[in-house]
């Protein structure tokens, strides 16, 4: 609706970068406009084994980390120097003169004396040299000790009650972050899973010392070496409880704690899951539902350290993101927190987000984000170690915002931080000085950036007054809804009201272009995320963490890559989501599918996508629904375009429509169901194994054990 005013189109993406040849006094750093399939956009292999801690520099030394090429020359320079060596021992053997040809002897010998042997010298037996201990060369270990203890400290509040519990470490690898979980919880009994026992032991040796740790060299992530350690013999202390009475809540255990390392670089791929760390996360919260594994001893808190770039899939920060596997984690755990982890909603300090994979909300929402989070970090007794604080919590810090008044959301237009902004400020302060003319390259660049930033403030506005527009069809329908609770005779007149803004605001949108009704569709469900009522807190488990992560760097790891610490707490789930497999009546199967289902389309409402499970599915049980359109339950009663979409319903009103569906007399067979969707393409292997992130997205049981 509002095109840029030149340089539209295909002319924003042609190369925006100035000739070589440029004064570099004027020349200012651009954002690459180039594909990710693009060689130059990939980081050397090298670059991810610089080492600046000495835990890093002996773990290079072992000679198993490195690129393949590093590996090689490693291996030839052994071989040269043990063909060295051998060369000097033939060196320094003693000449023996050649023997004279013996004369025949025609006669017949004589016998000889039987001769006692001579006591010959032992020989010595040349010791062969120690090999160096071999392992899996794509792990990535945890270096920086400052770190660590600020994780250590920053947990302390919560590491309280899991004082004197049984701590299992899986892939402890070097063990430095492990030996600070250790200290801090004291465990009465330590069990270490490590496969690479020779590569790791040296490391672990501090750990195996203290009473009650035992190293175990197995594969934690392998079930069945798994099902092995999780048996009477290892944990004698650990009761499991009646996982076959779904009508019984599974006990909150903390009397075990679960640590485990699944960063891997380069990063392994296996089956439909692009990284086997997806895989066993998927499997872990699977698991919750099935009380399988460690859940079979009750909730069990688990602490795994994940690649960085994995924690979209489990913890989204915006309501994009929002899809199945991370609205099942909802349904499932009292929360799921970010410990540590890039930065990446806003990147270094005075840059804006370069990756254009990377989403980000309008900072008056993050603002009110973190306003919520610095509260409940003051009720629970969480302080950020002094200079571990995020870019966005300075920003709040400095802003002088009241921490006990909500951040305006809709006073004024979106703001966005992007990369280029800094750029046009610096082109448009050396034009207007004289440093470039129009017929400079440069101004090309100033043009089309100019011209961008001219749309995107016209989108802006726009954006504003259909936001706007929306919020008084939603404040109308608060107040009859309100009116009707307290029995006041206006509540139909208010409802009427709220009916006819409701139809102007629907023909409002249907004037709009696509991209700027999605954008409209967007607005609306992230301002309907962060609005919920009190009692519920906020839509997605970002916005209801219960600390701020602390931002950590490549260099903190080695191979240097980024890793955030996921932090799962399960809670006592509804009773119809454990109900999986034979012998029950597969609710919770069912529920895997409808959420599959009306989450094919962010557009369309949940009624009508309801309809696409079973025929005539949203008559007879979306009028039951009440949650849906009930504002105090985090409802709306707005129809057409501001209606509710799957990826901004919570949970209640989920788990509101699963139970009505189940006691709809009309409902079909779970037989039927699957044969329905099956036919329809609506489920598939993909879309039980995988989702549009790449992991997976249904909680069905893959434990290969239903009870």
């Amino acid at each position: 609706m509002f095109p840029p005013v030149r340089g539209n189109g295909r002319a924003l993406f042609t190369s925006l970068r100035p000739p070589a040849r440029l004064n570099t006094t004027i020349a200012t750093q651009q954002r690459r406009w180039k594909s990710f399939n693009d060689r130059s956009r990939v980081v050397p292999a090298s670059h991810h084994y610089e080492v600046t801690t000495p835990l890093a520099e002996k773990l290079k030394e072992t000679g198993v980390f490195g690129t393949q090429a590093r590996r090689r020359a490693m291996i030839k320079k052994e071989r040269e120097s043990k063909a060295e060596k051998v060369k000097e021992k033939e060196k320094n053997k003693e000449p023996q003169p050649p023997k004279e040809p013996e004369k025949k002897n025609r006669r017949r010998p004589k016998k000889k004396p039987v001769e006692q042997p001579e006591e010959q010298p032992e020989e010595k037996v040349e010791e062969k040299p120690e090999e160096k201990p071999t392992g899996d060369r794509t792990r990535v270990n945890i270096v920086d000790e400052k770190l660590v203890d600020d994780i250590i400290s920053y947990l302390k509040p919560s590491l309280e009650r899991h004082k004197g519990c049984d701590l299992i470490s899986i892939y402890p690898g070097a063990g430095l972050f492990t030996k600070a979980l250790h200290d801090a919880v004291e465990p009465r009994s330590h069990l270490l899973l490590e496969p690479d026992e020779a590569l790791y032991r040296p490391f672990l040796e501090p750990i195996l010392n203290e009473e009650g740790s035992q190293l175990i060299p197995k594969s934690g992530i392998v079930w069945q070496d798994l099902a092995e350690i999780l048996t009477p013999e290892y944990l004698p202390n650990q009761k499991e409880f009646d996982r076959k009475n779904l009508n019984e809540e599974a006990p909150l255990n903390d009397t075990l704690l679960v640590h485990m390392n699944l960063c891997m670089h380069p990063k392994r791929k296996y089956m439909l899951f692009d990284s086997m760390s997806r895989m066993v996360v998927y499997q872990l919260l699977s698991s919750l539902r099935t009380s399988t594994l460690f859940q079979k001893y009750g909730r069990v808190r688990m602490l795994i350290w994940i690649p960085d770039d994995e924690k979209g899939g489990v913890l989204p920060r915006t309501v994009q993101q929002r899809k199945k596997q991370a609205i099942e984690g909802e349904l499932i755990t009292e929360y799921i927190g970010e410990v540590c982890g890039a930065d990446s909603t806003l990147d270094d300090e005075g840059e804006g987000v370069k990756s254009r994979s990377i989403r980000i909300r309008p900072k008056q929402l993050e603002l009110e984000s973190i306003r919520q989070t610095l509260i409940r970090m003051k009720q629970k007794g969480f302080v950020t170690p002094k200079g571990r604080e995020t870019r966005m919590m300075r920003l709040f810090l400095e802003s002088g915002l009241p921490l006990n008044k909500p951040v305006p959301l809709t006073d004024e237009k979106a703001i966005y931080e992007k990369s280029f902004h800094k750029e046009l400020a610096t082109l448009r302060e050396q034009y207007e000085s004289g440093a470039f003319d129009t017929k400079s390259p440069l101004y090309q660049r100033f043009k089309v950036l100019r011209a961008y930033s001219n749309w995107l403030e016209k989108r802006a506005t726009k954006l504003l007054e259909f936001t706007r527009a929306y919020d008084n069809v939603v404040d109308a329908y608060n107040k009859a809804f309100e009116a009707n609770a307290k029995g006041r005779k206006k509540a139909d007149k208010l409802m009427e009201k709220a009916t006819e803004l409701n139809e102007t605001y629907n023909r409002d949108c249907d004037a709009l272009p696509d991209y700027m009704l999605a954008q409209v569709t967007l607005m609306q469900d992230q301002l309907h995320s962060l609005r919920q009522p009190e009692h519920l807190g906020s839509l997605m488990s970002w916005d209801r963490r219960p600390y701020e992560p602390l931002p950590v760097k490549p260099t903190d790891f080695y191979p240097n890559m980024p890793c955030s610490l996921i932090d799962i707490q399960p809670k006592a789930m509804h009773p119809m989501l454990r109900a999986i497999g034979p012998g029950t009546n597969n609710a919770g199967d069912i529920f895997d599918m409808i959420l599959g289902v009306i989450l094919l389309s962010v557009r369309e409402p949940i009624d009508k996508m309801l309809d696409q499970v079973w025929p005539g599915t949203a008559e007879g049980i979306i009028p039951l629904c009440t949650k849906l359109k009930d504002p105090a339950e985090g409802g709306s009663a707005v129809f057409g375009h501001g209606a509710i979409g799957a990826r901004a319903a919570n949970v209640p009103q989920l788990l509101e429509v699963l139970e009505q569906f189940i006691d709809w007399p009309f409902k079909p067979t779970y037989a039927e169901l699957v044969g329905r969707l099956a036919d329809e393409k609506l489920i598939d292997e993909t879309a039980i194994l995988s989702d549009g992130d790449g992991g997976g997205s249904l909680m069905g049981n893959n434990t290969m054990d239903a009870f």
